[in-house]
């Protein structure tokens, strides 16, 4: 990610973590942009629910789509290491799958 950050790169994490520690840690990391799972908190309230789907396989095409536009219409890094990412690694220019043991 830092060498995307250097070449000035626009830089955003889709996933199907939740935004509760997900946006904080990326903004630590000079992210631009975070896309990912969110926790309904009724009134201030915390309720453990998702707010919308789960930000997983197709729903990070879409996400992702709705929020930058066509796909085709930029360059594509994609960086995954789970089933849950191989929808957004099929749509990137450039696909990166890592496994972690």
């Amino acid at each position: 990610m830092q060498w995307h950050l250097e070449q000035g790169h626009r830089c955003i994490i889709v996933s199907a973590s939740i935004d509760i520690y997900l946006e904080p840690w990326a903004e630590s990391f000079g992210v631009h942009d975070v896309i990912c799972s969110r926790l309904a908190s009724p009134n201030g309230f915390v309720t453990g629910k998702l707010m919308g789907a789960n930000c997983w396989g197709p729903e990070k095409v879409r996400r992702l789509e709705e929020e930058f536009g066509n796909l085709e219409d930029y360059n594509l890094f994609a960086y995954g290491d789970s089933r849950g990412d191989r929808e957004l690694l099929a749509a990137a220019d450039h696909p990166f799958y890592r496994t972690y043991s």
